[in-house]
């Protein structure tokens, strides 16, 4: 009766073992998952959708709820590749490099233009690209762009922003939105759609958005890539219904912190780039013209 009495507690050493196994087992898997998920991923997640998900339908405002920001999210590698745009197609489309004078208010502006059209029948929209602070229209011909859009059946108009590259001009900056309605009607662009890199912001987003319930009479689609100044139309972007494709690059910051103002606009899709920066266009410019041409087809049609 002196020796050590039992406690009572009786240990199920098989269920013990197997509690520790389950437990290590999940916390392997979670560390799995997190690691492979993408920065532009994560960004999904927080602005409340899922940059996988290609089922279900959205609703406008209601951008908190995953169920309503489906069909949101383009998968770019899912989609097919463009028209292959050969040299030969290239040399039938006409390169027209020329200096456009514009009346702004009275002050007589030159702005130097890179244009081309298709090789056959008439355009079906006008696409109109700007460039950020430290690029010009130069940009646009490197990478092809412009022929790659000709080639898609569109007129594509890559301009130099006042007292940028070959424009010599300088302006206002409470003059920029009212520049891009006046440079339009010089040139008769119809059915326009605005890429608007970075600084451009500055531009496109006065013209399009002071009056939001008139962008659609302004244009015929919008894609931003991490514009400039788009906190200052945050109350205004629900009052449009322009169609818009948010382009950004998965390694740019600015791009998560714009996205989280333009996906207040009703009618938007969304695309990220990956291994590309805040010049998405320009580190993976195959598939920004991957993105562009399914998007702008959708948009025509």
């Amino acid at each position: 009766m002196g020796g050590i009495r039992p406690s009572g507690l009786h240990v199920n050493k098989p269920v013990v073992f197997g509690t520790v196994a389950l437990i290590v087992t999940f916390v392997l898997v979670y560390k799995l998952l997190w690691s492979s998920t993408s920065v532009a991923s994560f960004s999904a997640f927080n602005f409340g959708f899922s940059g996988s998900d290609n089922s279900g339908s959205g609703k406008n405002g209601d951008q908190g709820k995953g169920s309503n920001m489906n069909n949101r999210a383009i998968i770019v590698g899912q989609l097919d590749p463009p028209p292959e745009l050969t040299e030969e197609t290239k040399a039938s489309l006409k390169l027209e490099s020329k200096e456009v004078e514009v009346d702004l208010r009275g002050k007589k502006i030159k702005i130097h233009q890179e244009k081309v059209i298709p090789a056959k029948g008439d355009p079906t929209l006008d696409i109109l690209l700007l460039h950020g602070a430290s690029f010009s229209s130069a940009n646009w011909i490197e990478i092809g762009t412009v022929y790659h859009l000709a080639n898609w059946g569109y007129r594509a108009v890559a301009i130099d922003l006042p007292g940028k590259g070959k424009s010599p001009d300088s302006i206002d900056k409470d003059l920029y939105g009212d520049f891009v309605t006046t440079f339009i009607n010089t040139i008769g662009m119809k059915n326009v759609v605005i890429i608007a890199p970075s600084a451009s912001g500055n531009y496109a987003l006065p013209y399009l958005f002071i009056n939001p319930a008139k962008s659609t009479e302004r244009a015929a689609g919008f894609v931003p890539i991490a514009p400039v100044g788009t906190s200052l139309y945050t109350s205004k972007f629900k009052e449009s219904q322009l169609p818009t494709l948010i382009l950004y690059g998965a390694k740019d910051t600015r791009g998560a912190i714009t996205l989280n103002d333009l996906i207040g606009l009703p009618n938007h899709k969304i695309a990220h780039l990956d291994d590309a920066g805040h010049a998405c266009y320009l580190d993976k410019p195959d598939n920004f013209h991957k993105v562009l041409y399914h998007w702008l087809k959708e948009l025509k049609e």
